[in-house]
């Protein structure tokens, strides 16, 4: 029998890893925090400047204004506001290592989607939805990307680490590799009717080795991207995206990944939720024309100006209003088709399985049981997300409008 105090160091041990975590996880949730503070709170209109506006979406610029200090040099507000959340949080945030020389803050509103359907879109566990989902927002400026690990820091909060690269502005330049954390948290009181989800790409300053061969062919660069997603109504949300950095070199990208991700939300997750059409019905199984003298949906009278179209998927008689086109991928291909919104509201609500829930159960919170895929085979991609993956690469090459 071993004696006694040789079993201290393996206490004393697991109470070191226990603090450890414990730490870890205060420090992810200051991150949460800080965007969930920096995007919700009221800016001052004259620390920011409108650079872009199309509709409810509006991207803004923190201005630098120089102010002169006591000894006569000069000071950038920009910095000093950075630095002062920073040293709010502690730790909490990356930025408190090196001030931000840009900050651009986007804002929009989503009519017609819920807090689910982002989050489905955005807190992911395989790398095949990974890639299909920064293909879906970010367009041909994403390159490659993948997910390394899932492990979770805390139990109510949603973790992977990733790597991704985007498309260099110019050609001879190399493109832009990130090794980044991923967090996301959905926050709310238990019985309050709107909740908020914060989710947020921090950068890894010290990439394990397996982290750092994905990126060594690209240049390696750090920013963070904070978004928060509010339930202003039923199914109306206000989406507010935030992106700042240290390095000046990443502004014209940062403009732009925050302009993709406000824009491009909502059509990433109508394709998200037509992704999962497996068939179509036959021509000869429509509905026919003199059987619908109205939409069957809103009951609008079809006129000369308001034409019938017939939903693939269920083929009932439809009008342009209550339907639309998506890029679905079936066996013969990427294809462009019609959709009802009563097939594309069934399509987004089919509840997971009680085998898929147990198997996420352990990995991730309550909160996202519902949405968060993983996989005890990282190698192998479902039919599903590999069809996802085929729509993504598809919309480069089929115009939506057409």
């Amino acid at each position: 029998m071993l004696p006694r105090h040789q079993h201290t160091p393996t206490t004393s041990s697991a109470a070191s890893s226990a603090s450890a975590n414990t730490d870890a996880a205060r420090e992810v949730r200051g991150i949460l925090h800080y965007y969930l503070d920096e995007c919700t709170r009221a800016r001052a209109a004259d620390e920011w400047k409108k650079i872009k506006e199309k509709g409810a979406l509006q991207l803004f610029q923190k201005k630098r204004v120089k102010r002169q200090r006591v000894d006569g040099t000069e000071s950038d507000s920009s910095m000093v506001s950075a630095t002062s959340n920073c040293s709010s949080l502690g730790s909490s945030s990356t930025l408190a290592l090196a001030p931000p020389v840009f900050t651009y803050h986007g804002v929009t509103t989503l009519e017609g989607c819920s807090l689910h359907d982002i989050q489905s879109l955005l807190c992911v566990r395989q790398t095949s939805d990974f890639r299909a989902t920064m293909k879906l927002l970010h367009g041909n400026d994403f390159v490659d990307g993948a997910i390394l690990s899932s492990s979770p820091i805390d139990a109510s909060v949603f973790s992977t680490v990733n790597w991704f690269a985007l498309k260099s502005s110019t050609v001879l330049a190399k493109d832009k590799g990130f090794c980044m954390r991923s967090y996301a948290h959905i926050v709310g009181p238990p019985n309050a009717a709107a909740r908020t989800l914060v989710w947020t790409l921090q950068p890894m300053h010290h990439p394990t080795p397996n982290l750092l061969y994905h990126v060594n062919k690209y240049k390696r660069m750090s920013w963070e991207l904070g978004l928060v997603v509010e339930e202003v109504a039923p199914h109306s949300l206000r989406v507010s995206c935030r992106c700042q950095s240290s390095d000046k070199r990443l502004m014209p990208a940062g403009a732009r990944v925050v302009w993709n991700m406000l824009s491009q939300l909502q059509p990433a997750i109508l394709t998200l939720q037509a992704s999962k059409v497996k068939s179509l019905v036959a021509e000869s199984q429509w509905i026919k024309d003199d059987d619908r003298p109205s939409c069957l949906q809103c009951d609008a009278e079809f006129t000369t100006f308001r034409r019938r179209h017939h939903c693939r998927t269920c083929g009932e008689v439809v009008c342009a209003a209550c339907s639309s086109i998506h890029i679905v991928a079936l066996a013969r291909g990427p294809m462009k088709i019609r959709m009802c919104a009563k097939c594309l509201e069934r399509d987004a609500e089919t509840p997971l399985d009680d085998a898929r829930l147990a198997a996420l159960a352990g990995r991730s919170s309550h909160s996202f049981q519902s949405t968060a895929r993983s996989s005890s085979m990282d190698g192998l991609e479902s039919a599903e997300t590999f069809s996802l993956l085929r729509i993504a690469d598809a919309l480069g090459q089929i115009d939506p409008d057409a």
